[in-house]
């Protein structure tokens, strides 16, 4: 009877995405290797709205205490017709914690390079290594493209 082999995973791109599929790889028992194009992950970008389903899934992972940090809770949203401006509907999320109580997980705005820091903190000490500055070091058995812009180039590199 032979041993099962795990498979050898790589993650193209170490954004948003590919940050989280490595802590959701990670909490299934994976050591998946991540690869970035870029020499370092530079902090730009804009606001992230995380909604209930990403702050529950942040939670799921143990990682909503460290993104909670850098975040901040809005009092209301706010919805407007497109062209006119015209408030359509808002909805309290701050104030009596409704929108928590409402859909289960806070509502957060965070900006993308704090986000992505406190997502690749928590890969830190765990057996997940980041490799930058490359397209592809060795090859993998099972892998996922999630840079948009050059996944079809990196996946048959």
């Amino acid at each position: 009877m032979s041993a099962v082999r795990q498979p050898s995973i790589a993650i193209i791109g170490a954004g948003i995405g590919g940050l989280v599929l490595a802590h959701a790889l990670r909490a299934r028992g994976f050591a998946p290797d991540l690869y970035e194009q870029s020499p370092e992950l530079p902090e730009i970008g804009a606001a992230v709205a995380l909604a209930a389903n990403a702050t529950r899934e942040l939670e799921r992972l143990r990682l909503l205490d460290d993104v909670r940090l850098s975040s901040t809770e809005p009092t209301e949203l706010i919805h407007r017709d497109g062209r006119s401006g015209v408030r359509i509907s808002s909805h309290r999320v701050r104030l009596g914690q409704n929108y928590e109580k409402r859909y289960g997980a806070p509502y957060f705005g965070i900006h993308r390079a704090d986000l992505q820091k406190a997502l690749r903190a928590g890969l830190a000490h765990d057996d997940v290594d980041i490799t930058l500055d490359t397209v592809r070091k060795r090859e993998p058995n099972a892998g996922r493209g999630l840079d948009k812009a050059h996944v079809c180039e990196r996946c048959r590199a």
